[in-house]
């Protein structure tokens, strides 16, 4: 199958970060994501390690929107999500209790709890800022495929 590019695709990925060679990998050998109105959607994710907008950014998300026309296929747009990881996030994943928790600031402090649903609880800081989540029944809720392939923890068991 050809991958044609479409015009619109290329000033998307011009302003928003992404390469013409970064579509056509993440076309080829992304995961696929959800897409609606018939249309097509793979993501991957590569190493930034990069300033954008005054800000550092050490991974970005490349989703490519597509269809399939005639045996081709054609990109409608692109998304580039860039994702701050690093010292003030740290994703902990304990598998056998299929709990994910996401420090969102490393600050050491007292935290109230604050519950969204049974499974979601916030930790709120200072302020009232949410400094972490944790998720029960985490693969319930998240798909962990998007969100693990950041530098992440496994705490097996831990308690």
């Amino acid at each position: 199958m050809e991958i044609q590019i479409d015009a619109h695709t290329l000033e998307r990925a011009e302003e928003r970060g992404a390469t013409e060679e970064e579509i056509r990998d993440t076309v080829r050998s992304g995961e696929a994501a959800s897409a609606k109105r018939g249309r097509l959607s793979r993501f991957k994710i590569y190493p930034f390690g990069r300033t954008r907008l005054g800000r550092f950014y050490a991974q970005k998300r490349v989703e490519v929107i597509y269809t399939e026309e005639q045996g081709n296929i054609v990109t409608v747009t692109v998304y580039v999500f860039l994702r701050r990881m690093g010292s003030d996030m740290k994703v902990l994943y304990d598998d056998k209790a299929d709990l994910l928790y996401l420090r969102l600031d490393e600050t050491r402090q007292p935290v109230m709890n604050r519950r969204v649903t049974q499974d979601i609880v916030l930790d709120l800081g200072e302020e009232g800022r949410i400094v972490g989540i944790e998720i029960l029944e985490a693969s319930k809720h998240v798909n962990l495929k998007q969100v693990l392939p950041v530098g992440y923890e496994v705490v097996s068991g831990v308690r």
